[in-house]
């Protein structure tokens, strides 16, 4: 028994030699094993061609960048004979800032040819009133003799509200044009300074009256009367009378109805007699229809003149296609001015 015991406590001497000795063998084997990395892809980087900057040599364009101010319309209300019962047309926003409140506007500018530029504008709002003026003024002296121009003009509007969906519009305002005759040969033509300086100026007045109503703000109603003197070098003055009645009625969320009467009467005279008088009456008449991606406006005009009958159609078709910027648009519009 003890001898049994002897040999199997041998054996397991030898069986765990033998595992010692090889396994450093093993590990370094493992340690050793190459390892095999695959590349699908790699950077490759591109030159992309760029347009180069191109300058235009051309002159300066005058800058009439227009600017607005925020005039909030009172929200409309309109009472019926029950009682207790008000409807707010959600046509109208409703007005966010009631405090009585100043603004101010100016841009000065210089460009070459010596062409200075200046607009200035003021709005001011107390309580039912808002007053606004504004003043442009832009001029330009070239190179050659006589070779300058001038324009100034001055517009001044007061608005006074007469109720939820009313108000009552004054303005009046004065623009000057002057510039010189310049480039002739002055060696074959000898002018005086009267005959070459040209001046334009025209004295501008008118009213405005603006109305809204209807369950939901749908009619619309702005009439205007607007009267401009012209007066000209050389004893000569132009008068301009136009009154305009445009009436605006929106039958659903898509279709709107519009018509107008307007008439504009032109008067020349010179040296205090005058030369020849216009009248001019036109009716416009037409149905816009509006969706999400379909627009068109048609309708047409209806023009007497001089015992002169004409009708001239306007139409203004456009589409927006789907997921793009593309706009199909094409229109037809005829306009007729007393001159």
């Amino acid at each position: 028994m003890i001898q049994f015991q002897n040999t199997c406590i041998r054996s397991l001497v030898f069986l765990l030699a033998v595992l010692w000795t090889s396994l450093p063998s093993w590990s370094q084997v493992k340690r050793n094993a190459k390892e095999e990395i695959s590349i699908t892809s790699s950077f490759k980087p591109s030159i992309i061609k760029s347009g180069k900057l191109e300058f235009e040599a051309s002159l300066p364009k005058r800058d009439t960048t227009s600017f607005s101010f925020l005039y909030p319309y009172q929200p409309g209300s309109f009472s019926s004979p029950l009682a207790s019962f008000v409807v707010k047309p959600l046509s109208f926003s409703p007005d966010i800032n009631k405090e009585n409140n100043d603004q101010f506007y100016a841009k000065l500018g210089f460009g070459n040819l010596k062409s200075p530029f200046a607009s200035i504008g003021f709005a001011q709002t107390r309580d039912k009133n808002t007053f606004t003026i504004q003043a442009d003024h832009f001029s330009a002296l070239g190179k050659i003799e006589d070779q300058k121009l001038s324009n100034s003009s001055v517009l001044a509007r007061l608005k006074h509200s007469l109720g939820e969906s009313q108000s009552l519009e004054i303005f009046s305002g004065f623009s000057s044009d002057a510039y010189r005759l310049y480039g002739y040969d002055r060696s074959l033509y000898v002018l005086s300074p009267e005959s070459m300086q040209q001046n334009f100026n025209t004295i501008k007045l008118g009213a405005a009256y603006h109305q809204r109503s209807g369950e939901n703000g749908q009619l619309s109603f702005d009439p205007r009367i607007q009267m401009d003197l012209l007066s000209a070098s050389r004893l000569i003055s132009e008068l301009n009378l136009q009154t305009k009645f445009p009436i605006e009625y929106q039958i659903n969320n898509r279709i709107t109805g519009f018509g107008a009467i307007q008439h504009d009467f032109v008067s020349l005279t010179e040296d205090e007699s005058k030369l020849n008088s216009l009248h001019l009456l036109q009716m416009p008449v037409g149905v816009r229809y509006a969706s999400e991606k379909f627009r068109l406006t048609g309708g047409g005009n209806f023009v007497f003149q001089r015992k002169a009958f004409a009708f001239a159609p306007q139409v203004d078709f456009s589409y927006d296609f789907d997921d793009s910027n593309v706009k199909f648009r094409a229109e037809v519009t005829n306009r007729f001015e007393a001159n």
